[in-house]
């Protein structure tokens, strides 16, 4: 995450961090399928989506959309979707 969106950021993962510790939850995401736009810097994944909750679990296919961006030589992550 480039630094100047590290305080917008944090707030929101602070949150998450708690409900999965609150909830006793794990995730994991299997990646099927990759499209690459690198003119624009993104990356189209679509994929499994496994959430564990004691001895429950709910699968489902996820659609994820990562936006980049280029920066003085380096490649951040700037969003993901």
């Amino acid at each position: 995450v480039p630094p100047q969106f590290i305080d917008e950021l944090k707030p929101e993962l602070i949150n998450y961090a708690d409900a999965i510790k609150e909830k006793n939850l794990m995730s994991t995401f299997y990646p099927i399928d990759f499209l690459v736009d690198e003119d624009n810097l993104k990356l189209d994944v679509t994929g499994d989506f496994i959430v564990f909750w004691g001895d429950e679990q709910s699968r489902s296919e996820k659609k994820l959309q990562v936006q980049f961006l280029y920066e003085n030589g380096r490649l951040w992550v700037q969003s993901i979707k």
